[in-house]
């Protein structure tokens, strides 16, 4: 009977040491699980860090950039300005230079024809000093005249 009673005492003994067993076996299974997510939670977290910074570095290069384009389309728009400006002028000059070349034509045909432009100078003092002339005779007899 002892020897029952041993056995008896025995096997719940081993019950117990197998509960136990299975008890620490899902205790360190659950505290690895645990741990596993706890450590992926942690990289999880790095990660998140990380994009957020490289987020925040990519708000403040778009705003650069965009304070980039700003100022390019102002000067831009000067640029643009300023050209407009330019042609409204060449325009001008351009009607101015017609003007002129028209007179110039009315005045080689008052000097009395043909007149290349390198004699044209020649031409226009030749024309300046006659009438100098002019006038000066002019003066001349009516001082006389007095």
């Amino acid at each position: 009977m002892s020897y029952l009673l041993f056995t008896q005492d025995n096997n719940q003994q081993q019950k117990i040491d197998t509960q136990d067993a299975q008890n620490v076996a899902k205790y360190n299974l659950i505290t690895k699980v645990f741990l596993d997510i706890f450590s992926q939670s942690q990289q999880l977290n790095i990660k998140v860090e990380i994009l957020t910074d490289n987020n925040e570095s990519l708000k403040q290069e778009i705003q650069k950039l965009q304070r980039q384009i700003n100022s390019l389309h102002q000067e831009y728009q000067t640029t643009l300005e300023l050209n407009n400006k330019l042609q409204r002028q060449n325009t001008i000059f351009q009607q101015r230079n017609q003007d002129l070349e028209n007179n110039q034509k009315l005045f080689i045909q008052r000097l009395g024809g043909i007149v290349y432009k390198e004699n044209l100078e020649d031409k226009t003092w030749n024309l300046v000093l006659e009438k100098a002339q002019f006038v000066g005779w002019v003066k001349q007899s009516a001082t006389q005249r007095n």
